[in-house]
Formats: C-alpha cells, structure tokens, sequence
C-alpha cells in the first residue's frame, strides 16, 4: 500500500491507497503533530512506501521526512516541480 501526503504550510491531507486506486483510508493533521512522531496507526500496518507533494520549507520537509523514516518500514518518494 501506499500513503500519500500533500502537505501544506501548517495541515497536511494523507491517504493510504491499494492497487493505485482503492482508498482505504484518510485523513489530515497538523505537520507538527508528525515532527514529534505522533503519526496515524494506519500508516504503521502495511504501507510500503510514501508519496509526499510539499510546499514546506526545506528544512522542516527533511526533519519530517527523517522522522518517518526512522519510525516506519517505509520508502519515500518526494515529487519536486
């Protein structure tokens, strides 16, 4: 599975999805709640990789992206404009 995030300035939207269409759950929270770990238990049961569009400052984007890692079997792929 795959979870989604676009994540804006201040709330970030998610989404897991299976075979590329079937949303199998959602949500949205405040990025700050992720920089201290505190990420949905969805995202901790089958999700292989991650898929991030951002519009957040780089440095907060790396500390996100370096959190997820260290506490999810995870891949993260970050699409850049």
């Amino acid at each position: 599975m795959i979870l989604e995030l676009d994540l804006g300035n201040t709330r970030a939207k998610w989404r897991i999805v299976r075979d590329r269409a079937e949303v199998v759950a959602r949500g949205f929270s405040d990025i700050t709640d992720w920089l201290d770990g505190k990420f949905p238990e969805a995202w901790r049961v089958g999700v292989e990789r991650a898929r991030i569009a951002s519009v957040l400052a780089p440095a907060t984007e790396n500390k996100l992206i370096g959190k997820m890692q260290s506490e999810l079997p995870l891949s993260v792929q970050l699409a850049r404009s």
